[in-house]
């Protein structure tokens, strides 16, 4: 649509010349066209190419341009870039009419114009281009993989393809010459077009110009001659691309035979018929398109010659042999003009009828059984009678009306097993009144006995009759009558006939099956000739319809597949819905004649073993079922979602399609199509009963031993739009009944059903407990932590709310909901199947005694029985709903280690619910801590934007940090999986916990670990969250009071801290900035900092510059001296660093007193020789610094 109205440059500077001409204001357009041709054929391809577009569009509102424009076309087509010549030759293919009928007459009028000339000296140059591209360009843009049908259309609609389009022009042009009748040797031959034309009155001017006459008609003789060419050259070559290029020669030459016979006819034939005898073996294209000039009327009176040209070359066929043959590929003539019609076929049933008389046509109609007849019956006077042979039907009839009616595949065969009926006593036998002697001497009327007796025969017969009545009926009608007028009024007569016959309740059980299937073959061949009337279905619905033995509903699958549409699916899914439809009603007028219940559904299911109805389903499902569509991928989705609307639009479903679903799970592809079922049925199916089986089904499928059955159906739990909606109801139980008792539970909690005596729970004051038992009321007893029901019982009994009223207390109310029900059991409530059915269905599969559920789930489950791994079910769905994590946690002690494992992974998300968990929970438990690993993962990643979420009021992830703390005492592991996010008091105060009370060292060290696994992103973070960071946990082990034989515990934490460091996990900055908050703090410095900076400076080179010009000056001011321990840890850090460190060292030396100065300085003598070295430097500082006496007196100075 751009291309035609424009909007592919829209805005652009050709989009606003474009709108001048079309306003009218044809000054201002000229002169801007002007400057714009300019521009654009000197800059860049783009423009070039937008130039295309718009003279395209120019010669289509005005062809009076053309005499302008040719001249850039014929530039561009030299153009050096290859993309700008195939864009001006396409735009020149679609207008080359155009600019030949305008130049020529621009020439009548102005015959001595120069300007003219050189218009038609421009187009012989685009003409002698494309005449060089025609033969030396190979055609390889031309995809191989195109089927040669397809390659022949390009000629026709090929604005894609260089080559193509090239003979495009060539055709257009002989095209306009058969227009004018200009053609060498055909003299006063006029224009013989075999359509009628808008432009009749101006070939007359143009043949009146000599000149132009005489030239164009060399043109012509150059065409025709490069044409034939085409052609030729794939006869006399093996290569693909000279092939495909004399396909569309071919194309093109039949084409212009059919449109101008008289001219053309002679100039092609010779050429066609030798490419046709050398190739058709190989390329049954060329055959096809021979064919198509036999159902051309105009071409009919060449026939004749043609025949004798192709026997002449071995093609051995009658006349009336190659118009059966042709008549298929009448829709297929091609049009070279979009104002033109399609060719009319050839009335084949008047050319039949001048070589044979009516008498002959009639035995033709009416010859031999199709129906193979058992020998039994050869002799059976209404076998021979009823049967006909439709062949010469078929051709006799146009494209439209072939095969609409009654094939071979769609008459049936007598059943060989014969079962005599009951004898009846009377005949039907015509009076001698009514029929003459000799009638009753030539025909004998069938007595009812014998039809009684082999009355699958006479089914058979009378069923063909009707067909083969329906079908000629409607071809008199199309064909003799009123030419195709009255078809709708046909199509409900028909389909009266069928169905009445098919679905009616006439037809004994045992022929009903292959009835059925006959029929819906049928639909399903009219569905493919009805497509291929309209010229929709291509080659390979040609193919199907001309080559197939059988066509029918396999045929019809193999098609959609192959073309990957599913236009033919629908509207044959369409067809089987109406069969069904009228099935129904059959079925439930029947049911309602015979007053039976009124229900749509008792009627249809309210039939003995095999009702005809399920039958009739139950082969409509089948025929539907294709594995070659399931196995394209880009139809599955869509054909999966059609057959589940035909299923779920049933009047009826029968029950017979849960087996149906069950054996599909064994495919593949097939297992998606029985997902997709199961989904929808429990959804939406009407029938209890069907859904009660297809629920069972689903338990089996996510339970089962089949790895991949269970994983796509466990995604009805786990998908959002799955079949699992956790939040889509408010009820708690399967059984009404248990909701009351519920209620009065969650009241005597919160004291407003206990009476004055206990008062419940909320008379203990206890705020927490309370509160969370108002939120949890929402969900079912079993759903609720066992450690919080445990604090509930021990509240109970610290409380003494024992009542001695009957009917009082939280046991009572809790032995009636977990005790079977003993009064009426409520109806079951299938509204409750997405939330409520499914979480009890799934814990009973674990545990069938946790949930006090309605019997039909506990029957359902019991027909289950057991299960090899019951708990994967359960896991996902505790995924989707946090209140089935107490359960999951419940049973984590059960499941097996890839379980266990899972059920953590999925189930760490549940942060509110994991807070209620620990809130009451008092032990160590394994499947926990695991749980808090993956929350530890979950919070370090940037995606889950733990900062936003920490710093709101009511942060729940603080709130888990805060109560994990509080749990410290009681299980440390719990908070050790978050150590990442504590304060740095926090962390001290686990670290001393950890340190003085537990006794584990491995623990502390974890603590850094986790700390130092976080992401750089996080560690960003920190600051701003103030999260504890290394140096606060290396500060936090130096501040632990370690005395007597903790300080060696005490000496391995901070040793662990430097190790760490040295591998580079510990930053060293962090280290560093530990060092300098020790020494900064008020506190005093403990003795274990000399041994810590020993190792530092020793092992972690990057922090000697540092410790020596900012820790040990720190000390110095400190007077570090005065612990004997830690100052002898100072004077080894400066013996480790003199050798890179002297001149700062020899700074620190001047600044201490003279008892431990010198017995620094005489360290560094004894292990470094250093004197000589401290002596000259202080001579250097002497003018500058203060020296002290006893330093020059020990150093002589």
């Amino acid at each position: 649509m751009k291309s035609q109205n424009g909007m592919g440059f829209k805005g652009s500077k050709e989009w606003e010349v474009l709108n001048l001409l079309r306003l009218g204001h044809r000054d201002a357009f000229e002169d801007q066209l002007q400057i714009l041709r300019m521009q654009r054929l000197t800059n860049s391809p783009a423009s070039k190419i937008a130039l295309c577009k718009l003279i395209d569009h120019v010669i289509k509102v005005d062809g009076q341009y053309a005499a302008v424009l040719i001249e850039d076309i014929s530039h561009m087509l030299n153009d050096e870039n290859t993309t700008v010549q195939n864009e001006a030759l396409a735009t020149f293919a679609r207008t080359v009419e155009q600019f030949l009928l305008n130049i020529f007459l621009s020439d009548c009028f102005y015959p001595n114009h120069s300007d003219i000339k050189n218009s038609i000296a421009d187009l012989a140059c685009a003409r002698h281009l494309i005449h060089h591209l025609l033969l030396n360009n190979s055609a390889c843009d031309i995809s191989l993989e195109l089927d040669y049908i397809a390659i022949s259309k390009l000629v026709h609609n090929g604005l894609k393809f260089a080559w193509a389009n090239a003979m495009r022009v060539l055709m257009y042009e002989l095209a306009f010459f058969g227009k004018l009748g200009i053609l060498p040797h055909y003299d006063n031959s006029g224009p013989k077009c075999t359509r009628g034309t808008n432009a009749q009155e101006w070939y007359t001017d143009i043949r009146r110009n000599t000149e132009l006459v005489s030239q164009v008609s060399i043109w012509a003789s150059d065409d025709l001659a490069l044409l034939n060419s085409c052609i030729a050259m794939a006869t006399n070559s093996k290569k693909q691309q000279v092939m495909i290029r004399g396909i569309m020669a071919t194309e093109a030459a039949i084409t212009l035979i059919i449109y101008y016979p008289e001219i053309y006819f002679d100039k092609f034939a010779q050429t066609l018929v030798a490419a046709f005898t050398q190739l058709q073996d190989s390329f049954s294209v060329y055959e096809m398109m021979i064919l198509r000039l036999f159902t051309s009327s105009a071409v009919q009176k060449y026939h004749p010659v043609l025949i004798d040209l192709l026997n002449s070359v071995g093609y051995a066929c009658t006349l009336e042999e190659i118009y059966e043959k042709s008549h298929l590929v009448a829709c297929f003539n091609h049009s070279y003009g979009t104002n033109q019609n399609c060719n009319e076929a050839i009335d084949l049933v008047s050319a039949l009828k001048a070589t044979h008389g009516l008498d002959t046509l009639i035995n033709y109609a009416t010859m031999g059984g199709d129906v193979a007849i058992l020998d039994d019956y050869q002799t059976t006077s209404a076998a021979r009678l009823f049967e006909c042979n439709p062949d010469m039907v078929k051709n006799l009839a146009t494209f439209e009306t072939m095969h609409d009616y009654t094939s071979k595949s769609m008459r049936l065969s007598p059943t060989a097993n014969i079962v005599p009926r009951p004898e009846i006593d009377s005949d039907t036998i015509p009076t001698k009144e009514i029929i003459s002697k000799d009638e009753a001497n030539s025909i004998q009327p069938t007595s009812c006995q014998e039809i009684t007796q082999h009355y699958p025969l006479y089914i058979t017969l009378l069923v063909t009759q009707m067909m083969d009545t329906a079908v000629s009926y409607k071809w008199h009608l199309k064909s003799n009558v009123v030419s195709c007028q009255t078809l709708d009024r046909f199509v409900p007569f028909k389909r009266t006939l069928f169905y009445k016959m098919f679905l009616g309740n006439v037809v004994p059980e045992s022929q009903q099956g292959r009835l059925y299937n006959k029929l819906l073959d049928h639909e399903a061949h009219m569905v493919l000739l009805e497509r291929a009337n309209y010229n929709l279905g291509g080659s390979k619905l040609l193919q199907i319809c001309t080559n197939a033995n059988r066509i029918g509903v396999e045929q019809l699958m193999s098609f959609v597949a192959e073309s990957r549409s599913l236009n033919v699916y629908e509207t044959y899914l369409e067809k089987v819905q109406d069969v069904v439809m009228h099935k129904a009603s059959v079925e439930i007028a029947r049911g309602l004649s015979l007053g039976l219940d009124q229900d749509v559904h008792v009627i249809l299911s309210n039939n003995q073993d095999q009702p005809a109805y399920t039958n009739l389903v139950n082969i409509a499902i089948q025929n539907l079922y294709s594995p070659d569509i399931l196995d394209v991928v880009e139809l599955r989705d869509v054909y999966i979602q059609q057959f589940g609307k035909f299923i779920l639009n049933l009047p009826y479903i029968p029950h017979d399609i849960v087996n149906q679903l069950q054996s599909w799970l064994n495919d593949p592809n097939s297992i998606r199509l029985s997902f997709s079922l199961v989904s929808n049925l429990l959804k939406r199916a009407k029938s209890t009963l069907l859904k009660q089986e297809i629920l069972l089904l689903f338990l089996s499928c996510t339970t089962s031993d089949n790895v991949n059955i269970k994983q796509i159906f466990l995604k009805l739990i786990a998908s959002p739009k799955g079949l699992y909606q956790n939040a889509s109801s408010t009820a708690r139980y399967s059984l009404s009944n248990l909701e009351s008792t519920h209620d009065k539970l969650v009241g005597w909690i919160l004291g407003h059903e206990a009476c004055p005596k206990c008062k419940g729970i909320a008379a203990l004051e206890n705020l927490q407990l309370v509160q969370d038992a108002a939120r949890l009321s929402c969900r079912p007893f079993w759903q609720w932590p066992q450690d919080f029901i445990d604090t509930i019982e021990q509240a109970c009994k610290a409380g003494d709310s024992k009542c001695s009223k009957n009917g009082c207390g939280f046991n009572y109310y809790r032995k009636q909901l977990t005790e079977p029900c003993s009064g009426k059991i409520p109806s079951p409530d299938w509204n409750l199947l997405s939330s409520v059915w499914i979480e009890e269905l799934l814990v009973m599969l674990v545990r069938p005694q946790e949930v006090n559920a309605h019997p039909l789930l506990i029957e359902t489950v019991e027909k289950l029985g057991p299960v090899m791994e019951p708990t994967e079910a359960i896991i996902v769905a505790a995924s989707k709903n946090p209140n089935l994590l107490p359960f999951i946690c419940s049973i984590a002690n059960e499941l097996m280690d890839g379980l266990e494992s899972q059920a953590a992974t999925r189930c760490h998300v549940h942060i509110q619910e994991l807070v209620l968990i620990f809130r009451y929970k008092q032990e160590h438990d394994l499947f926990l801590i695991s749980i808090l690993s993956h929350v530890r993962t979950l919070w370090l990643d940037p995606r889950y934007h733990l900062f936003e979420k920490w710093k709101q009021p009511e942060s729940i992830e603080q709130e888990l940090v805060s109560i994990l703390l509080d749990k410290m005492e009681l299980v440390p592991e719990y908070i050790l999986q978050l150590c990442p996010f504590l304060l740095a008091e926090q962390m001290e105060k686990l670290i001393s916990h950890l340190f003085f009370k537990v006794e584990n060292d491995e623990y502390i060290r974890n603590i850094l670990e986790l700390m130092l696994s976080a992401p750089p992103t996080f560690r960003q973070d920190q600051k701003v969250m103030n999260f504890a960071q290394p140096q606060a946990y290396m500060y936090a082990c130096y501040k632990l009071d370690a005395t007597g034989p903790l300080l060696k515990r005490q000496t391995g934490l901070l040793d662990f801290c430097i190790e760490s460091c040295i591998s580079g996990q510990f930053p060293v900055e962090a280290a560093l900035s530990a060092c300098t908050f020790i020494v900064e703090s008020k506190e005093r410095i403990s003795a274990i900092f000399g041994r810590v900076l020993c190792q530092m400076v020793q092992k972690v080179p990057r922090t000697r510059s540092f410790v020596v010009q900012t820790i040990l000056p720190g000390l110095v001011m400190k007077q570090a001296w005065q612990q004997q321990a830690l100052w002898r840890g100072v004077v080894i850090c400066l013996s480790s660093l003199w050798p890179s460190n002297k001149e700062p060292i020899c700074k620190i030396l001047l600044q201490l007193p003279q008892q431990h100065g010198e017995a620094a300085i005489k360290t560094l003598q004894s292990q470094h020789n250093a004197t000589a070295y401290i002596a000259a430097k202080i001579s250097q500082l002497e003018s500058s610094i203060h020296i002290p006496p006893y330093i020059k007196t020990l150093l002589s100075l």
